[in-house]
């Protein structure tokens, strides 16, 4: 049984399937996600044990880089059970490992989904909202660009 799947095939860390028919989870070790035509594709194997009709549920977890305190981990795999990242490679696209990491920093996850594009980052991004104390810094500025940096911040 081959099922396509919609999501960046460079940054898949994690995919479960669940048969809701059946109310089991099956074993990753039944499934397998392959590139066809440059697309990913799930596969399963018949010892799956899934019949015609059964509906499946497809968890699949995207990303492999993290951001906490200005230092980008890429990680490998997550362990949705335990909470946890392996393959940890610090100090990932030439960003400094942190030697202390304060309690209760926070982390970032860095998708591709969540980049600004192209057209947007070669734009000025100062929107000359000029403020006579601050000047012109990107905190207050109204370009979509600088909007877009400022999001999630209070």
């Amino acid at each position: 049984m081959s099922i396509c799947i919609t999501a960046d095939k460079r940054i898949i860390s994690n995919v479960s399937v669940y048969n809701n028919t059946t109310s089991e989870e099956i074993s990753s070790s039944n499934f397998k996600i392959v590139i066809e035509e440059l697309s990913p594709i799930l596969k399963i194997t018949s010892g799956a044990w899934i019949a015609p009709g059964d509906q499946l549920t497809i968890t699949i977890i995207e990303g492999n880089l993290i951001y906490v305190n200005g230092e980008q981990i890429k990680f490998s795999s997550v362990d949705t059970v335990n909470n946890t990242l392996s393959g940890l490679q610090r100090g990932a696209n030439g960003t400094g490992e942190q030697v202390y990491v304060p309690l209760y920093s926070e982390i970032f996850s860095i998708l591709s989904s969540n980049r600004m594009t192209d057209a947007q980052y070669n734009q000025t991004w100062n929107s000359y909202t000029f403020n006579t104390v601050d000047g012109d810094p990107l905190q207050i500025s109204t370009t979509a660009s600088a909007i877009f940096l400022n999001q999630d911040q209070p």
